[in-house]
């Protein structure tokens, strides 16, 4: 048999919630603290839409007026902290 790897972006199979709020949480925290963004904590419904959907649309989303250079490194960060909980 061959090996399979499966991509659940959006959810469907594996409950991405439990990694992926604790890294926006981690970030709006970075954002607040190190950066003084006017950042809040969306809520889980809100985060819920992001599954499955790209980067940048995310983004465009959840704080448009952020710098892109903001945005990349969060985005960075949001991928560290999920590694983390993991």
């Amino acid at each position: 048999m061959k090996p399979v790897l499966v991509f659940d972006y959006d959810g469907t199979l594996h409950e991405t919630m439990r990694v992926y709020k604790p890294g926006i949480e981690g970030v709006v925290k970075w954002l607040r603290r190190v950066h003084g963004v006017d950042a809040y904590m969306p809520s889980d419904q809100r985060i819920r839409r992001w599954l499955g959907m790209n980067t940048a649309d995310m983004w465009k989303d959840f704080m448009p007026r952020l710098s892109p250079s903001f945005k990349q490194q969060a985005g960075r960060l949001v991928g560290e902290i999920m590694l983390e909980d993991s």
